[in-house]
């Protein structure tokens, strides 16, 4: 007894398509020629030349507001000193909700996954949208793992973050 083949139509009708495709293309390879009617004229390195300095039309991280979406808040400031042993390298502000009583006495866990972030600028300024109102801690570091927490008399300070409001952490000397 025989058995009948059945072929695949998918690979058949790519096939085709490529077949008919070039046909409707002419033939590879082919080239056009073009005539230039008018040539545009190059002008000449002295009347290009110019000492003046341009000022780019791009917003620097200082200019960049911190606009929060509606439902949320956000955050900006300045690094004003680094630790000794993080200058050069790209630090990250980290918001670390906080969980605690009225008395501020509580926990905050970091998890830079999914707590609001954004790396810090070469010149130390920081801006921040859309993060959600609630009370936080600053954490501020070149990994979450080494990062350090805003702090005074050695205790963490929590920030409010209100809907609709920009909170301006000032000059922050780690």
């Amino acid at each position: 007894m025989q058995r009948s083949r059945i072929l695949p139509i998918g690979p058949l009708l790519l096939a085709l398509s490529l077949i008919l495709g070039l046909a409707a293309c002419g033939t590879p390879n082919a080239v056009e020629p073009t005539t230039v009617t008018n040539p545009t004229p190059v002008p000449s390195p002295e009347a290009t030349a110019t000492t003046e300095l341009m000022e780019s039309p791009l917003p620097t991280a200082t200019s960049l507001p911190a606009t929060p979406a509606a439902g949320f808040g956000g955050a900006q400031g300045l690094v004003a000193s680094r630790p000794a042993g993080w200058e050069g390298q790209e630090l990250t502000i980290f918001f670390a909700p906080f969980v605690g009583d009225e008395n501020d006495e509580g926990i905050f866990v970091l998890e830079p996954s999914i707590h609001p972030s954004t790396p810090i600028s070469p010149d130390g300024t920081f801006h921040l949208a859309n993060i959600p109102p609630g009370k936080y801690v600053v954490v501020i570091g070149t990994e979450p793992e080494s990062a350090v927490a805003i702090s005074e008399n050695n205790r963490p300070i929590i920030y409010d973050v209100l809907e609709g409001e920009i909170l301006d952490l000032g000059a922050i000397n780690l």
